[in-house]
């Protein structure tokens, strides 16, 4: 039962006229009587003012089953307010248990990513650069050091644009594996050049 379906039941409790079939002895006019529910606590007042039809057990019985009915629905309808209210808060706690953990995911996944690239940095390449990228880490005033491990004379340090496509080509005709770092300005490796795709027409 939903708050709204809830606040309508509240609301029929606090004053509805139920329309029991019963005529009030003190009724000259002989018209059927409705009693205004309001904690209603007495049983022999209800068979007083009910005739259900029945003998009077029976009216008894069903006046006490209407009546505690009828007064349970305060204590029924709190009770589901106050089941909901801790379904919220728990819902809110799950909201904040999930962000937290989202966002733990986010920072591992960074730190992952930076690991990744400065592992990247550290280890080189054994792909030989190409013309592009070459001519990308040139401008951005970057060198090269290339590692001959079968030809350790061909090693190299701090080889600018012209001089990296000479070596590159020397190595890879002469069937040499290589590995090849990208440095910096300042003669550190650095992430490797990426180069600006040519606009296509």
């Amino acid at each position: 039962m939903d708050t709204t379906k809830r606040a309508r039941l509240r609301a029929l409790y606090e004053g509805i006229a139920l329309p029991w079939s019963a005529v009030d002895p003190e009724d000259s006019e002989g018209e059927p009587r409705s009693v205004v529910v309001s904690e209603v606590a007495d049983v022999e007042a209800v068979v007083a003012t009910v005739d259900m039809g029945f003998d009077e057990g029976c009216n008894t019985a069903h006046a006490a089953l209407i009546v505690g009915a009828v007064n349970a629905l305060p204590a029924l309808l709190d009770a589901l307010d106050a089941t909901e209210a801790r379904h919220a808060d728990r819902d809110a706690a799950e909201r904040v248990h999930l962000s937290a953990y989202n966002g733990s995911v986010a920072r591992r996944e960074r730190a992952e990513a930076e690991r990744d690239a400065l592992r990247a940095i550290v280890d080189g390449r054994t792909t030989t650069p190409s013309d592009a990228e070459i001519a990308a880490h040139e401008a951005a005033g970057g060198r090269w050091r290339c590692l001959v491990p079968s030809a350790l004379h061909m090693s190299a340090d701090a080889l600018h644009a012209h001089a990296a496509r000479w070596h590159r080509d020397t190595v890879v005709a002469a069937g040499w594996s290589s590995t090849w770092w990208s440095l910096d300005h300042n003669g550190r490796p650095c992430a490797w050049p990426s180069p600006t795709p040519a606009p296509t027409e």
